[in-house]
């Protein structure tokens, strides 16, 4: 008879623990899938200031330096940014407004504190004094007629861009280039040139 009891006790408690342990594997991988979830962010940038050149005239067939301001937002359901290697900021020129690039694209170098920028659900925050300068040597003006800024986690980021989300985490602002006047302001002066000298003869 105690052997019995001590079988049926033994058999229990291996059944408390196999049930406790199943509970325990099941919150863990809850726990696992909400915190990656919870990585997402719902990123949009809000505004992109060109402070230089201020008149947002920029020069094809070379490097052209541009100063700007990126502001940034996230949604009330977005996980909290926070970390010491947030963010990559990456600029280029299109030819329509969130259009595909049309020169090579540029990582901005950002300041200690701008990279570890810290932004809560529906937060925002202004990358101010940032710098680039767009290799428009082999660029066509009529590809340049606008600046864009693509705002992501950097490679180190613990966060992620949320799929689906209503933000868009590109921002292109208008711009205008001189490059393609002043070849043709070029190609008359030459013109007129020649035209005189013929004259003169």
């Amino acid at each position: 008879m105690a052997l019995i009891k001590s079988t049926c006790l033994a058999v229990f408690a291996m059944l408390l623990i196999s049930r406790t342990l199943a509970q325990t594997t099941e919150e863990m991988t809850t726990m696992a899938t909400t915190e990656s979830v919870s990585s997402e962010v719902d990123l949009n940038v809000t505004d992109v200031t060109i402070n230089d050149p201020d008149d947002l005239i920029v020069s094809a067939g070379g490097g052209q330096a541009i100063d700007f301001d990126c502001s940034v937002e996230t949604s009330n359901d977005s996980a909290a940014i926070s970390g010491s290697d947030n963010w990559e900021v990456t600029v280029y020129s299109s030819d329509s407004d969130g259009g595909s690039p049309t020169s090579s694209e540029v990582t901005v170098s950002l300041s200690a504190s701008q990279q570890t920028a810290d932004v809560s659900a529906s937060g925002s925050y202004t990358f101010s004094g940032l710098a680039a300068t767009l290799d428009l040597t082999s660029v066509d003006c009529t590809d340049v007629t606008y600046f864009c800024v693509r705002v992501e986690p950097s490679t180190a980021a613990s966060w992620s861009v949320m799929a689906g989300g209503s933000g868009d985490n590109i921002r292109c602002t208008s711009i205008t280039c001189s490059g393609s006047t002043i070849v043709a302001v070029n190609v008359f002066l030459a013109l007129v040139c020649a035209l005189l000298s013929l004259l003169s003869h």
